[in-house]
């Protein structure tokens, strides 16, 4: 039933592109344990895996729009699923409601790269309008981090996540001109760009909460 009512709500969300999330998450967070101590190389390279994925999801839902390929309802419900994960990984640090929160914020950034996917088969202007709604949308995912757990570092969490964005439009603008080179170049950038990404972040949760994992001491690998 769970799973259905799931698959309802991304269809209206599909449609729509007006769906915030909260269903989702809540329903995902029940299995972590908020007390347990892991290895911190476990902990950066799950969530290397988890954003590269979302990189890589992010891409094939750009083509399927862009290009009119089947699939595209299903890999936008693939890379919802992927913010799921991604919020999961982070409930023993943050707790249950704030991951709860911070896949709202995932979500609404999934609905406005959608949207200005959508927004390239159209025309420039709408597209670069779209853009700037998918840049609000990162800036309020970096606003969340900040209150949770990296004051000083946010900063430069709000430059790489952005500079996804800008590499993606780019990415995006290639292959709608056809340079597919480029488009290929570019994306790769983009693979680099949120790894770096990713290792910030799991520097910056080490940082604060050194408690729940071993292996800290240890200089963990940052590109």
């Amino acid at each position: 039933m769970l799973t259905f009512l799931k698959i309802f709500i991304f269809v209206f969300f599909a449609v729509t592109l007006s769906f915030t999330g909260r269903a989702f998450g809540q329903s995902t967070l029940n299995a972590a344990d908020s007390g347990q101590v892991v290895s911190a190389i476990d902990f950066q390279m799950k969530l290397r895996k988890l954003w590269d994925a979302e990189a890589v999801m992010t891409r094939k839902v750009m083509l399927c729009i862009v290009d009119t390929l089947p699939g595209a309802l299903l890999t936008s419900y693939e890379l919802i699923q992927i913010q799921d994960e991604i919020g999961d990984a982070l409930v023993p640090y943050f707790g249950k409601e704030n991951p709860a929160e911070f896949i709202e914020l995932l979500y609404a950034k999934v609905n406005f790269s959608i949207e200005v996917f959508k927004a390239a088969r159209l025309d420039s202007i709408t597209a670069k309008l779209a853009l700037k709604k998918w840049h609000e949308s990162t800036d309020r995912v970096n606003s969340f981090l900040k209150m949770m757990c990296a004051p000083v570092n946010a900063n430069e969490l709000k430059m790489l996540l952005s500079k996804n964005v800008d590499l993606t439009f780019e990415e995006l603008h290639y292959h709608v001109y056809g340079d597919f080179a480029a488009d290929v170049i570019v994306f790769e950038s983009i693979r680099n760009g949120i790894q770096k990404y990713s290792d910030k972040l799991s520097n910056v949760i080490f940082e604060k909460y050194p408690e729940k994992f071993v292996e800290t001491k240890t200089k963990i690998v940052q590109n």
